[in-house]
């Protein structure tokens, strides 16, 4: 029988975390403004591996991003999406709730994969922790997901621009060519999606709207 964990059994990875990314990953002081505003993948030190397999967690179902905030009031909104049989992309969660960021801070997105399709996000910043996530899909519990792309890459923080961190893809294994050549790019083209399985998005946005 698969483990399930409680909601709260990442907690103390994710207070680790954004300690770990001030001291150790902080952008220089006299690195340009632009690339200091950025989400990028979190790399584990040897140790935080070590805590992350002991809790059930691998680079293949988990991931860790961190982003530094500009110079302006932002709310981040972490939002999960499942591509409709229309080509569009639809929300699969309840309730989108975004947590307000202090200017020029720094904070931690953690993502966790359970074969089911299920997916949890949890967002650290300054002391508060906001979790969402959506729950299993209907009839991938069996295999999981067959394609797995996460954010490799800094990507700059604008406004209102969603950076996708996951892409996921599921159903039966079949060659396909095009399961190959997806990117996280294709989040931005979703009708090129259609046909391929059941597909969901993570992505992160910061926004101004509605602080």
């Amino acid at each position: 029988m698969q483990r399930k964990h409680p909601l709260w059994f990442l907690l103390p990875l994710a207070l680790l975390l954004p300690l770990a990314a001030c001291s150790g990953q902080a952008p220089a002081a006299d690195a340009p403004q632009e690339a200091a505003y950025t989400l990028a993948p979190y790399a584990p030190t040897e140790q935080e591996e070590t805590l992350l397999q002991a809790y059930e967690l691998t680079q293949d179902n988990a991931a860790a991003f961190t982003f530094q905030t500009p110079e302006q009031d932002l709310a981040l909104y972490v939002q999960v999406y499942r591509l409709g049989e229309d080509g569009a992309w639809q929300s699969a969660e309840d309730v989108s709730a975004g947590l307000v960021l202090p200017p020029q801070g720094e904070g931690l997105v953690t993502l966790q994969l359970e074969d089911s399709g299920a997916v949890v996000t949890r967002t650290l910043y300054d002391g508060s922790l906001q979790v969402g996530g959506a729950g299993p899909l209907s009839g991938a519990e069996a295999a999981g997901a067959r394609v797995k792309l996460f954010l490799s890459q800094a990507q700059p923080i604008q406004e209102d621009v969603p950076i996708p961190l996951a892409l996921l893809v599921y159903g039966e294994d079949e060659d396909n060519d095009a399961l190959a050549a997806l990117t996280l790019e294709d989040y931005f083209t979703p009708e090129n999606l259609t046909g391929l399985g059941q597909v969901q998005v993570v992505t992160a946005t910061f926004s101004a709207a509605g602080l």
